[in-house]
């Protein structure tokens, strides 16, 4: 979703359905990331990539994720991106990287901050 589609609903108390957030793939997200910090933040968080991701998506403002599950195994991981927070700074470093690869934001809006200081 684009920001500004966001920042409407947001500021409406729109609640936003990210039906199958991961549907492209960790892959795809992966090559979206080349600095490696979805990796790194699911290491320092002791969680799966897809848990960050997942948790990072319905830690937004008014926004219900239904993620897609073709297994059991799959269910599984997905419920555990609930019933924890990130850390203020990798929830930082994650909107670094991902308001770039994904909502095509340059990094400007962050103060000139690049996610590379999230190492």
């Amino acid at each position: 979703m684009k920001e500004d589609s966001y920042s409407i609903a947001r500021k409406n108390g729109i609640t936003v359905i990210a039906y199958s957030p991961l549907a492209t793939g960790l892959e795809n997200i992966r090559s979206a990331d080349p600095e490696g910090i979805l990796r790194r933040v699911a290491e320092a968080s002791c969680k799966s990539e897809v848990q960050v991701a997942l948790n990072w998506c319905i830690s937004k403002e008014n926004v219900i994720a239904i993620p897609k599950a073709s297994t059991a195994a799959h269910v599984i991981e997905n419920m555990g991106a609930s019933g924890w927070k990130l850390q203020p700074e990798h929830a930082r470093c994650l909107k670094i990287e991902f308001d770039v690869a994904v909502v095509g934001l340059s990094r400007a809006p962050h103060g000139g901050q690049s996610a590379g200081a999230c190492k």
